[in-house]
């Protein structure tokens, strides 16, 4: 009993000592806290905090009990070999016949799904025609996608356009010249439509699917479904991608806004999730029982300028660093496999509960009399935020950015305790 009588007494005293800083205190603390909100955007852009929050909440997820480690998806990258020394013989747009070719052995290596990564849109986007000089080699492509997808799934490449008013225009391709994801059907999804020169049999148009493959503004976000002009929804190519595998859990997924994972590479590397295609064409043993049963995305690998020079093509910023467009589907396509998916938790919801920590740490940092006391308190509140933001992103995929508001309570009740003295 007296030592409930000693907590009682502590908390009155510390709520009277919290009472006596007056109102003043506490409506500068306020303005601490929404100003600090307000300015994080700018503050994320001009020092960078942004890549640092990108980095800290990549090691949190992986501080997990299961690691993050590619299960479903494997890349075949073109490299340098076969773009600059190879028969592409650098072209742009990349020969279609080479593509048709690796539709082909994949097919031959009985792989589950090959998933196609390349921007394929018509030179003009107000006429469906492409230049004759493809025409051949197109074909050909075209051929080896439909006698491919008899027997596996085959994901193709759409690209949109923003139209204004949250919502997107599918650009027209290739693929729409020969009947291939060129309307909607009733269920909503992407559906193809049989041309005389190319008949597509049920079961090939039953295992072709299509997707944008667009990337997010937010790095951690997994492109789902967006809404399109004319009011039907188009899949990324990730969730086209998790449909073949798992359409139900991909379905679901896709219906809301969700944040995911990235894979290391070091991972990628000792699970040898990343082949080259040169090693798929010269029937390489080794690199056929990687590929087989499993998920393939084919994408772009080579160097910019050329062999060995300039940086690699279509890499773009992630938490873990720079990677490949296709890599970057395939982490997707992984976390929408793996559960790695997290729901989306509305900014009002995370902002109220960073106002309330903020306040909490203020009543922290105003019971710390002196200087020691303050930084001790900085670097306790710190290790609480990093465990809140731990147990956070494990249970929502957010980030709870506290750490802004909490340093500018922590330095107004440090200029407080110079002004008193």
């Amino acid at each position: 009993m007296a030592d409930l009588r000693q907590h009682r007494e502590k908390i009155r005293a510390a709520l009277a000592h919290l009472r006596r800083k007056g109102w003043r205190h506490w409506t500068v603390v306020v303005f601490v806290l929404i100003f600090g909100t307000l300015v994080r955007p700018y503050v994320d852009e001009y020092l960078g905090f942004d890549k640092a929050r990108n980095w800290l909440s990549q090691r949190l997820l992986e501080w997990y009990w299961q690691p993050l480690e590619p299960r479903y998806v494997k890349v075949l990258l073109i490299g340098d070999d076969e773009y600059w020394r190879g028969s592409l013989a650098a072209r742009v747009p990349i020969k279609r016949d080479y593509l048709a070719q690796l539709v082909d052995d994949l097919d031959g290596a009985n792989a589950a799904a090959i998933a196609l990564d390349f921007d394929v849109r018509l030179p003009d986007p107000t006429r469906l025609a492409d230049f004759p000089e493809y025409r051949l080699e197109t074909e050909q492509l075209i051929h080896s996608i439909l006698k491919a997808a008899e027997q596996r799934s085959i994901v193709l490449s759409k690209t949109v356009r923003e139209a204004g008013g949250g919502r997107y225009v599918l650009e027209p391709d290739i693929y729409q010249l020969y009947g291939l994801c060129n309307r909607f059907d009733a269920a909503g999804q992407l559906a193809h439509s049989a041309t005389p020169q190319f008949p597509i049999s049920a079961r090939a148009a039953r295992h072709i699917s299509c997707g944008y493959i667009a990337l997010t503004r937010d790095k951690r976000m997994l492109p789902a479904r967006l809404p399109l002009t004319d009011g039907n929804f188009v899949d990324s190519f990730a969730l086209a991608i998790a449909r073949t595998s798992n359409p139900e859990e991909a379905a679901r997924i896709g219906r809301t806004v969700s944040y995911g994972s990235f894979i290391p590479m070091a991972k990628l590397e000792e699970y040898h999730a990343i082949q080259s295609a040169r090693d798929l064409i010269q029937a390489n043993d080794a690199a056929l029982r990687i590929l087989e049963h499993r998920i393939v995305i084919v994408g772009a690998g080579w160097s910019s300028q050329a062999a060995g020079r300039g940086v690699r093509v279509d890499l773009h910023d992630t938490p873990i660093g720079r990677l490949n467009g296709a890599l970057i589907h395939a982490n997707f396509a992984e976390a929408f496999l793996d559960s790695r998916a997290y729901g989306h938790v509305p900014g009002i919801v995370l902002d109220v509960a960073e106002f309330v920590f903020g306040l909490l740490a203020s009543a922290v940092f105003a019971l710390s009399s002196g200087i020691v006391r303050s930084v001790a308190g900085l670097i306790g509140l710190t290790g609480v935020l990093v465990a809140i933001q731990w147990a956070v992103m494990h249970l929502f995929g957010v980030f709870f950015e506290a750490f802004l508001p909490l340093v500018g309570v922590w330095l107004h009740s440090i200029w407080e305790q110079l002004f008193e003295r």
